[in-house]
């Protein structure tokens, strides 16, 4: 079962279920971009429909990614200490108290299921900064011990949505975007679409560089950690929603194409991604062995491909039967 987890985009406009259909998926989750006018009557398990009448089943985390359950077991109380200020069901000296929490968690229980078509939800295990639990089923047991007449299951988006498909569901074509005053946020999907561009363009050629240099360091080289690093970080810098999103000013989203190198020459990932993938194909290169000049193409996918090649100045090329490659000369 394919399914999509969105939970955090600022919104979403109508034809994302047809998108979503094309790419394969059958299910989706989010959370944000119901305006309170439409959260009031939508349930959170529906039918999203596009304009073009495509659909997909929808579940909205109307109370959010997060619950309560976060900090329900032993391990969860030590690992996430950090974050308690921001959670109720904590004394003074920042310690958990199990009733209030079990008591939290049946509060957003029934919450998420007044806004379910059916008795069964969808609970969120984590939180923005997360540390994965390993006692997650001793709070599974330690719930339907505590709260009677619930029934707790450790389970997995694709199982819920298999269950909840069984049932007639309403469907929705809305187009789920926040109110104006949200409207520095909207448009996630299109806005700074330059930025989009160039994030795909550098995240590919690193991944190539890395590919190249891989293989390099396989038949004898030196693999370049440093630079893979330092050029990874400010991909992944880059990457974070309020950046990648378009949600900024500016001043921001000029950095952020500074670091791609679209405003300078020189920038921080496409730099450090030129230098790593010169020096791997460099090595590699020497290691080929040809009896006349010749000109040496990588792929760096794992599939066969042909297209166009540029080259600057004249060549007449050929195959490895002395044929001749079809080309033309471009004065563009």
């Amino acid at each position: 079962c394919y399914f999509l987890l969105n939970m955090h985009c600022f919104g979403y406009f109508a034809q994302i279920p047809g998108t979503l259909n094309k790419s394969g998926f059958k299910y989706f989750v989010f959370w944000r971009g119901v305006p309170g006018k439409i959260g009031k009557d939508l349930p959170n398990i529906f039918y999203w429909q596009s304009p073009d009448g495509s659909r997909i089943l929808t579940h909205w985390m109307n109370k959010g990614y997060g619950s309560p359950l976060t900090y329900l077991t032993p391990e969860s109380t030590k690992l996430q200490k950090d974050l308690f200020y921001s959670y109720r069901a904590v004394d003074e000296n920042k310690q958990i108290d199990l009733n209030k929490t079990i008591q939290e968690i049946k509060n957003w229980v029934d919450e998420l299921l007044e806004k379910s078509p059916q008795d069964i939800t969808l609970i969120p295990l984590g939180n923005d900064n997360f540390i994965p639990q390993g006692d997650v089923f001793k709070a599974v047991d330690l719930l339907n011990e505590k709260l009677k007449g619930y029934e707790f299951i450790f389970s997995t988006p694709s199982k819920f949505f298999q269950e909840v498909e069984k049932e007639n569901l309403k469907t929705f074509s809305d187009d789920f975007s926040l109110p104006l005053r949200g409207a520095d946020l909207r448009g996630t999907f299109e806005g700074r679409c330059e930025l989009k561009k160039a994030q795909r363009e550098v995240e590919n050629a690193l991944l190539s560089a890395e590919k190249f240099s891989t293989i390099n360091f396989l038949l004898g080289g030196k693999y370049p950690f440093g630079k893979m690093k330092l050029a990874w970080d400010a991909l992944i810098f880059n990457s974070f929603h309020d950046i990648i999103g378009g949600s900024h000013i500016d001043d921001v989203y000029r950095e952020a194409m500074r670091r791609y190198g679209k405003i300078e020459e020189t920038g921080r990932i496409n730099e450090t991604t030129k230098l790593i993938l010169e020096d791997s194909l460099g090595k590699l290169i020497n290691k080929i062995s040809t009896e006349k000049k010749a000109l040496v193409l990588f792929n760096p996918v794992s599939w066969q491909r042909d297209g166009l090649y540029e080259v600057e100045g004249s060549l007449n090329l050929k195959d490895e039967k002395g044929n001749y490659f079809p080309s033309q000369k471009n004065d563009v």
